[in-house]
C-alpha cells in the first residue's frame, strides 16, 4: 500500500483499463463501487511525482476505505494471457459453442478486466441470441457497473427462453426493481415465487416491490413470513424496520422490537464518554508561539502542496456516447472507453493530443487544450472539462434553487450538444443526479446548486424537436443530421428530415432524402415509405405514386405492405378500403393498415366499423400516439363514449404522458357531458405544462371548447373581449358564435373585420361567411361574398379543405355540382371535411327552398362534427334546435 507523511512518501498515478463493479469490500465489509486498473506508483514530495517506481494492476479498490489487491503489472498481463488466449482461440474455433463463450467471460471476470467481459459477453449474445446462460451472464455485468437499463434486455431474453428457470425470474424481476419498473417485476417475481415458494431472496424482493408500490399488507405478508423463516431474522434490524414501515402504513400497533428498529440510537447503546483530566497543563508562551508557528508553516506549505498539484491535475471526464467500446489515446497514452457512465482522468494544462479509434480505425483526432488556472484559485477550484466521443451525447445543465419554503425553490435546465471539449465550471454535481431536496435548506434561504449529466431521454433528434418547438429551424435541421450522422437508420430523424425539407419549400429535396431513407435502410420498412409518400404528395404526384405502388402491388400480391402503401395514396376511400382489407388479412400485425382503414370507413362515415379497427391497434402496446385520438373520434360518430373510455383507461396508465391519450380523454369528457372530469383534465394539463405562450393559448382554447359545451355563455364572452386572450382566436370563436346563434349578416361584417386578412382564420370560413348569407335570405350578397371568396386563390388548411375541395364547395354554394360530386370530392381528403360539406351543401339547398333535404344535410353536418366543433351548433340550428 503506498503511504505519504506530510506529502512525502509514495502515491499511485495515472489510471489505464479501468473496470468498475458494485460489491462488498471484504475489508470494510460495506457495498461500495470496487475498482480494477492498470496504475503506477511514484515517489512524490509534496504530492508532486518525483520518482517513477513499478507498474501495477490494482484490483477490487474500495471507494470508501480505499483497501485493494496488487499485481505488478506484467505478471499480471502474463497470467492474464496465459488464461485467456486458450479460452479465445477455443471462442474462434467454435463461434457457435456457449460453453466456449461462457469459460471465456468467466476467466475475464475472474481476472477482474470487467470491461472485456462484458464486451465478450455482448459479442456471444449477437451470435447465439436465445442461450440463457449467455444472457443471464452479459445482464449481470451490465447491472454490476450500474447500467440496469442496459440489462434488461438480457434478462428478458433469458427469462423468455427458460421461463421454468427460477434463477432468470429473479434476476429479471430484481433488475426492473432497480429501474423502477415495480408492476412488472412484481409480476416476474411472483412467477419465481411459484417455482421457489420458500427462497428467501425472492420473499425479500417481491416485498420490497410491493413497498414500492404502496401494497403495504401484501409486504407485510411476505416480511412476516421472511421473520418466521429464521431465528436470527427475528432479530433482524432491517427486517424488522422494514415491518415497521409497512405497520405503520396500515396503522398497526408495533412491538417493542419493531418500535427499537426504527431509532438512530437507544440510551443503553451509547457510549461511555471520558473522563476530564482532573488538573490542566500549562504551556509557556515562547513553545506555544513556536507551535502555532509550525502548524501555520505546514499548513501553508501543504495547502500550496494541494493546489500546486491541482493546477497541475485538471479534471477532464472522457464520455463514449456511442454503442460499442473505443480507444482513446491521450499523447500516446490509450485506454479503453466503454459506454456508459464518463471516466474521469487528470491532464496537465496545456495542449493534448487525443486519437479516438475503434475496431474499424481511427474516428477522429482532436487538439485538447487545457488552461491552466492560476494557483491561488486552484485549491477551490471546480473546473473541468468533458471530451464527447463524436460528440454523441446531449447532456443536460441545470440550476436549481433548494429551500424548505416551496415558493423559493426553483429549476432551469438548458440543453447542450454539438459540443467534443468542453470547459465548465460551478457545477456541484458531475455525472451524478441532483438530490430531491437539502437537509440543511431553511424556509428563508435558497441555496443554488448546479448539475451536469448526460440527457440519457434526449438524443440529437430529441434536440431538434426542442429547438424546432423554439423557432429555431437551422438549429433543428442541423440536430438531426446529426442524429442521422450517429444512427443513419433512425425512423424518427429521418422522419423529421424529410418533414423539414418539405415546410421549408424544399419538395424535391425531401423526396430524395426519403428514397435514401428506404435504399440504404432495408429494415426501415413502412415508415420510410410514408415519408416518401407524404412529400410526394406535398408535391402533387399523386397518379405518379399510385402508378408506382399498384406495379409493386402487382410484384408482390402476398406482401401486406405492399396492399397498405396502395391504398394509402389512392383518393378513393372505396378502392382504398379494399386495398387495407387485403393488407389486414395477409398480416393482422399491421397496425398501419387498420389506422388507414378506419380513415376510410370514416370518410364512408361507417363509424362502427372504424372504431372496431383501430380497437384493435390499440391491442398493439406500440401502437402509433395517434391512435387513441383517432379511436376516441370513431367513438363519438358510433355513439360508443361509455365503452371507449372504459377500454382507454389502461392506455391512459400506460401511456399517460402521451398528448393523443389527454386529447382523447377530453373528447370523450365533453361527449359524455361529464364537466367535473373535463375541469379535472384541464388541471392536469395546467399542472405538467410548462407555462410556454403555445401552452397558454393552448389552455385558452380548451377552456372555451369547455363552456361552449356547457353552454355557458355568460362566462364565455366576457373571456373573448379579455385583453389576455389570443386575438387571432377570439376572432374565430366570435365569427363560430354569432353564425351558432343565426347572426349571419353581423357574422360576414365580423368576418370581413377581423378575419378576411389575418392568416390564422380558417380558409373554408369564406365560404361559410357566403353560406351565412344565403341562410339570412341574402342571395345576391352572397353570390357577391362567394365570387369574392373564389378570387382570393388558394388555401392554406391541408385538412379542413385543400384547392380542390375548396372549388369544389365553392362550386356547389354557387349552385353546380350535385350532392353527390361533392361529397365524393371531400371524401377523397380528411373525413373532417364532411362536416363542412355537408353543411355548405344544407345552406344551398335551404336557398333553394328545398326544406327536407335541407334539414337532411344539416343533420349529416351535425353527425360529421367528431370533434364536436365548428359547425356543430350551427347545423344542430339550422335543424331546428339541439337534440
Amino acid at each position: 500500500m503506498p503511504y505519504t507523511l506530510n506529502g512525502v512518501g509514495t502515491r499511485y498515478y495515472g489510471r489505464r483499463n479501468a473496470s468498475q463493479a458494485s460489491g462488498t469490500c471484504q475489508s470494510c465489509n460495506r457495498w461500495v463501487t470496487l475498482s480494477s486498473y492498470d496504475t503506477r506508483e511514484c515517489f512524490c514530495v509534496l504530492f508532486i511525482p518525483l520518482i517513477p517506481l513499478r507498474r501495477f494492476r490494482i484490483q477490487s479498490d474500495c471507494a470508501s476505505c480505499r483497501r485493494h489487491y496488487r499485481v505488478p503489472l506484467d505478471a499480471f498481463q502474463e497470467q492474464l494471457g496465459a488464461a485467456v488466449d486458450p479460452l479465445r482461440q477455443a471462442v474462434r474455433r467454435s463461434p457457435r459453442q456457449p460453453d466456449a463463450h461462457l469459460a471465456l467471460v468467466r476467466g475475464l471476470i475472474r481476472f477482474g478486466v470487467l470491461v472485456e467481459a462484458e464486451q465478450a459477453a455482448t459479442d456471444a449474445v449477437a451470435q447465439i441470441p436465445n442461450d440463457a446462460p449467455l444472457n443471464l451472464l452479459a445482464g449481470s455485468l451490465a447491472a454490476t457497473r450500474g447500467d440496469h437499463a442496459a440489462a434488461t434486455p438480457f434478462y428478458r431474453r433469458a427469462a423468455s427462453a427458460v421461463p421454468q428457470d427460477a434463477a432468470a425470474r429473479v434476476a429479471l424481476g430484481g433488475n426492473l426493481l432497480d429501474v423502477g419498473l415495480f408492476d412488472e417485476a412484481a409480476r416476474e417475481l411472483e412467477a419465481a415465487r411459484q417455482l421457489t415458494p420458500d427462497d428467501r431472496v425472492v420473499l425479500s424482493l417481491l416485498a420490497q416491490c410491493y413497498e414500492s408500490l404502496s401494497r403495504w399488507g401484501e409486504a407485510l405478508d411476505l416480511l412476516e413470513r421472511l421473520r418466521s423463516g429464521e431465528a436470527a431474522a427475528a432479530t433482524d434490524d432491517d427486517l424488522l424496520a422494514r415491518i415497521r414501515k409497512c405497520k405503520q402504513a396500515l396503522s398497526y400497533p408495533l412491538s417493542d422490537d419493531e418500535r427499537r428498529a426504527g431509532r438512530r440510537w437507544w440510551p443503553w447503546r451509547a457510549k461511555a464518554r471520558g473522563a476530564v483530566p482532573a488538573g490542566s497543563v500549562k504551556i509557556g508562551w515562547r513553545p506555544a508561539v513556536l507551535v502555532v508557528g509550525g502548524l501555520v508553516v505546514a499548513l501553508a506549505g501543504g495547502a500550496s502542496a494541494v493546489a500546486y498539484w491541482e493546477q497541475n491535475h485538471v479534471p477532464v471526464w472522457f464520455d463514449n456516447g456511442l454503442t460499442t467500446p473505443v480507444s482513446v489515446a491521450v499523447d500516446g497514452d490509450a485506454f479503453t472507453l466503454p459506454p456508459g457512465a464518463p471516466l474521469e482522468r487528470r491532464l496537465a494544462p496545456g495542449t493534448h493530443a487525443v486519437v479516438v479509434s475503434s475496431g474499424r480505425g481511427e474516428l477522429e483526432r482532436y487538439q485538447a487544450e487545457v488552461v491552466r488556472q492560476p494557483l491561488w484559485l486552484a485549491l477551490d477550484s471546480s473546473d473541468f472539462y468533458v471530451y464527447n466521443v463524436a460528440e454523441a451525447h446531449v447532456y443536460r445543465h441545470e440550476k436549481l434553487g433548494y429551500s424548505a419554503d416551496p415558493n423559493f425553490r426553483s429549476h432551469s435546465e438548458v440543453f447542450i450538444g454539438f459540443e467534443r471539449f468542453h470547459h465548465y465550471s460551478g457545477v456541484d454535481y458531475v455525472f451524478a443526479p441532483p438530490p430531491a431536496s437539502l437537509s440543511d435548506s431553511s424556509s428563508t434561504s435558497v441555496t443554488s446548486k448546479a448539475a451536469l449529466t448526460v440527457a440519457a431521454d434526449v438524443d440529437y433528434n430529441g434536440l431538434a424537436n426542442m429547438r424546432y418547438a423554439e423557432g429555431k429551424r437551422e438549429e433543428a435541421e442541423r440536430a438531426v443530421r446529426k442524429a442521422l450522422a450517429l444512427a443513419p437508420c433512425h425512423a424518427n430523424a429521418h422522419r423529421n428530415m424529410v418533414t423539414l425539407l418539405r415546410i421549408t419549400g424544399r419538395a424535391d429535396e425531401a423526396v430524395s432524402d426519403a428514397q435514401r431513407w428506404i435504399a440504404e435502410c432495408p429494415d426501415a420498412g413502412v415508415e420510410a415509405h410514408r415519408a416518401y409518400q407524404d412529400a410526394a404528395l406535398a408535391g402533387g404526384g399523386r397518379a405518379r405514386l399510385v402508378a408506382e405502388y399498384a406495379e409493386r402491388r402487382a410484384q408482390r400480391p402476398s406482401d401486406a405492405p405492399s396492399h397498405y402503401l396502395l391504398g394509402r395514396v389512392m383518393d378513393d376511400p372505396e378502392r382504398a378500403l379494399a386495398e387495407h382489407q387485403e393488407a389486414i388479412r395477409l398480416d393482422p400485425r399491421l397496425a398501419w393498415a387498420y389506422v388507414a382503414l378506419a380513415y376510410n370507413l370514416m370518410a364512408l362515415e361507417r363509424y362502427p366499423e372504424a372504431a372496431a379497427a383501430l380497437t384493435e391497434v390499440l391491442k398493439n402496446p406500440a401502437h402509433d400516439s395517434s391512435a387513441p385520438y383517432l379511436y376516441a373520434v370513431a367513438a363519438v360518430g358510433a355513439g360508443q363514449m361509455e365503452d371507449a373510455a372504459k377500454r382507454l383507461a389502461p392506455v391512459a396508465r400506460t401511456h399517460a404522458d402521451h398528448e393523443s391519450v389527454w386529447n382523447a380523454r377530453w373528447l370523450l369528457a365533453l361527449a359524455l357531458r361529464q364537466w367535473p372530469a373535463a375541469n379535472a383534465l384541464l388541471q392536469e394539463r395546467s399542472a405538467s405544462g410548462d407555462n410556454s405562450p403555445e401552452e397558454k393559448e393552448e389552455m385558452w382554447s380548451r377552456r372555451v371548447e369547455l363552456l361552449r359545451a356547457q353552454r355557458l355563455f355568460s362566462d364565455l364572452d366576457p373571456l373573448l373581449a379579455s385583453a389576455a386572450s389570443p386575438k387571432p382566436h377570439a376572432a374565430i370563436v366570435r365569427f363560430e358564435r354569432l353564425m351558432e346563434e343565426g347572426r349571419y349578416a353581423e357574422a360576414a361584417d365580423w368576418f370581413d373585420q377581423a378575419l378576411a386578412k389575418e392568416p390564422a382564420a380558417p380558409s373554408i370560413y369564406r365560404l361559410y361567411a357566403a353560406a351565412g348569407l344565403l341562410l339570412g335570405g341574402e342571395r345576391r350578397v352572397a353570390a357577391q361574398r362567394l365570387q369574392a371568396a373564389v378570387a382570393g386563390g388558394g388555401v392554406s388548411d391541408g385538412q379542413d379543405v385543400d384547392d380542390s375541395a375548396f372549388a369544389a364547395l365553392a362550386a356547389a354554394l354557387g349552385g353546380r355540382g350535385s350532392d353527390e360530386e361533392v361529397l365524393r370530392t371531400a371524401r377523397q381528403g380528411h373525413f373532417m371535411r364532411l362536416k363542412h360539406a355537408y353543411f355548405l351543401l344544407g345552406a344551398r339547398a335551404a336557398a333553394q327552398g328545398d326544406v327536407a333535404r335541407a334539414r337532411r344535410l344539416f343533420q349529416s353536418s351535425a353527425r360529421a362534427c367528431l370533434d364536436l366543433g365548428f359547425p356543430l351548433e350551427a347545423a344542430q340550428r339550422a335543424v331546428g334546435g339541439r337534440p
